[in-house]
């Protein structure tokens, strides 16, 4: 079940990239104010801008979630002992990424 976790974060984390690039390119960054809402509501208002930014927090809210749980496997399983460090490295550069 890692493996496919990790296939999973890396599949996440290479469209993620440029996905990101593209809503800055955009000036959609702050189309949303606040999160997890947007402008208060669960299903936010129509909007190009607003659905890049939208489209990208939920990816990389996805990833985040995979990220955590891989890392917690790490620390629950011995056989993933030796994952451990790149696996606490991986959450703090996600979580840097997110402020």
């Amino acid at each position: 079940m890692m493996k496919w976790l990790c296939i999973g974060a890396a599949l996440l984390t290479w469209p993620l990239i440029p996905f990101g690039a593209f809503v800055r390119l955009k000036n959609a960054g702050l189309s949303c104010p606040d999160w997890p809402l947007c402008y208060g509501q669960f299903i936010p208002p129509p909007g190009f801008e607003i659905a890049l930014e939208t489209g990208h927090r939920f990816v990389a809210t996805l990833l985040g979630i995979l990220i955590i749980t891989i890392t917690v496997k790490t620390f629950q399983q011995p056989a993933y002992r030796r994952h451990r460090k790149l696996a606490v490295i991986s959450l703090i550069l996600v979580c840097i990424q997110g402020i």
